[in-house]
């Protein structure tokens, strides 16, 4: 007999592992398209530009998603 909890289990890791593919995805894209721009420009600001926007990312999703509510894997 099949267990409904292990079906219902087995696509809950299913959809998981798309969703992380797919955001893994869209950073990625992201990032070469940071690299682009900062390749585009020669003032010594840029060295430090991408990883400030990245910071700025992080920033912005801890105030959506506090990590005390929704820690890390």
């Amino acid at each position: 007999m099949v267990n409904v909890w292990d079906i219902l289990n087995n696509i809950l890791e299913k959809c998981d592992e798309f969703v992380e593919g797919k955001v893994e995805n869209v950073f990625g894209a992201l990032d070469a398209w940071l690299d682009e721009q900062v390749a585009r420009t020669d003032t010594k600001f840029d060295d430090n530009s991408k990883k400030t926007i990245w910071l700025g990312i992080r920033d912005k999703l801890l105030d959506i998603f506090p990590l005390s509510e929704y820690p890390k894997d």
